[in-house]
């Protein structure tokens, strides 16, 4: 939807912001304030606990197992929640799109995989990860969410200005470029998504 920028901006990035913690509420995401040296932050060669499932997915998915597939999703699921990091949210979202590819369509897979991101940004911007908010931007995209790919811009920008990290806005510079870059080819909606509705707690319940 097109309005003028001025105010529309705003408005949307109002809105975006209830839908973060509506969605928070929704699946289980507790939102309180996360230090930059926080422990969710990545350690080197070490598997995150959420890895190991997304694996059997994977593996579930190559045997056509869709029910394997979604049990070892629910655990990667609850191990990214009590991980506390926005890149565990990130893969199971991944994931939960590719069993959608198999099971019951990629659309209607995405929905879901919508809120994960929602919850994924959030973390990030609690964690001040501007790399992570640049992450979550594209996966927006594949989804053809324009919108929420200039609202994680927007936070990836503020978390910039924050910081004073010059290297910081150059990445954010070029993130914003490929991105508009892709929309302008038609790759952010190649995969025939259209903006999706915010779900009700049933809705999310399960796969």
């Amino acid at each position: 939807m097109r309005t003028r920028r001025s105010g529309s901006s705003r408005v949307s990035a109002g809105r975006y912001h209830v839908a973060f913690i509506s969605t928070l509420a929704f699946i289980g995401v507790a939102v309180t304030p996360v230090s930059a040296g926080d422990a969710t932050a990545p350690r080197p060669n070490v598997d995150p606990p959420w890895r190991s499932h997304i694996r059997q997915v994977d593996a579930a998915l190559l045997q056509r197992d869709v029910s394997g597939a979604e049990r070892a999703w629910h655990e990667a699921y609850n191990a990214a929640l009590r991980s506390r990091r926005w890149d565990g949210l990130l893969e199971v979202g991944n994931a939960y799109l590719r069993i959608g590819e198999i099971a019951h369509g990629r659309k209607i897979a995405a929905v879901k995989a919508r809120q994960i991101y929602l919850a994924a940004v959030s973390r990030a911007h609690q964690q001040g990860e501007i790399d992570g908010v640049i992450v979550v931007a594209h996966a927006f995209a594949g989804l053809g969410e324009v919108d929420l790919v200039e609202y994680c811009l927007r936070i990836a920008e503020r978390l910039g200005e924050r910081t004073g990290d010059a290297k910081a806005r150059e990445r954010i510079a070029a993130a914003r470029a490929d991105l508009a870059r892709r929309r302008s080819d038609g790759v952010a909606g190649s995969a025939g998504i259209d903006p999706l509705p915010l779900l009700s707690p049933d809705e999310l319940a399960g796969p």
